[in-house]
């Protein structure tokens, strides 16, 4: 079974470590989109093995842009099993681990499905220590906008939204996919400081066309409105939920 990954990354040498280190444990290559990052992210990405591919929009982050790049990244793996389109704090995997993932693939390549139902999670720290692995992070809470359909055949012809939480494309089902059994773990409220300023700082390369129709306004946020969010957050997560 071979499996293709791939990211966009723009200064995500923090997180990028932990991201290398998940996928490849079950993906035959990861391939990195580099948004001409100015951090280690390119080298972090060679120094693992990983395909680099830069690409630059004037500096500034257009979300068309990204979404072009997401829709047609995977097109020439047609000898691949699946393929991941994901973000950079957005890890696929299964709520017993990666050998039961790898399993589950198997069952439903026998059974033809070609787009799993995927349940998504916002992981939830304070202050995490990027020094320490991700899976030390056992709070969290449902989103339904990271349910998104980001493994599948690349054989399919996926279409997604901006930001890919939502697609055209409906999840194959049958009577043992009534509940959900691949997981998303969305690492992006796991570290104040680290999660604030990176995204404060995206806000100051919006492009002009994200700008006039209103796409990656959460971008715009301040520091307080982030403290709000954390709060918010706070407030919902459970121990593993997904075990519930």
């Amino acid at each position: 079974m071979k499996i293709s990954c791939y990211t966009v990354c723009y200064n995500e040498e923090v997180i990028l470590p932990h991201f290398i280190n998940h996928y490849k444990q079950f993906c035959d290559k990861i391939v990195i989109f580099n948004h001409m990052s100015t951090d280690n992210t390119k080298e972090i990405a060679l120094d693992n093995g990983c395909i680099v591919h830069d690409f630059d929009t004037e500096g500034r982050h257009d979300d068309i842009n990204l979404l072009n790049i997401k829709m047609n990244c995977y097109r020439e793996d047609t000898d691949y099993d699946w393929t991941i389109v994901v973000d950079s704090d957005e890890f696929i995997t299964h709520k017993d681990g990666i050998p039961s993932l790898i399993k589950l693939l198997e069952h439903y390549k026998e059974k033809d499905i070609k787009v799993p139902s995927v349940k998504g999670y916002d992981m939830f720290c304070w202050d995490h220590d990027f020094n320490t692995p991700l899976d030390n992070i056992s709070r969290a809470t449902p989103n339904e906008r990271y349910s998104k359909l980001a493994i599948f055949n690349p054989k399919v012809d996926m279409r997604w939204d901006v930001g890919c939480h939502e697609s055209s494309q409906e999840p194959d089902s049958y009577d043992d996919l009534d509940i959900p059994k691949i997981i998303l773990k969305h690492y992006k409220y796991i570290n104040f400081e680290w999660m604030s300023n990176k995204n404060m700082e995206y806000g100051k390369r919006l492009s002009e066309r994200n700008l006039q129709y209103g796409l990656g306004w959460h971008y715009l946020n301040t520091k307080q409105d982030w403290m709000n969010r954390f709060k918010e957050l706070d407030a919902l997560v459970t121990e593993k939920p997904w075990e519930n």
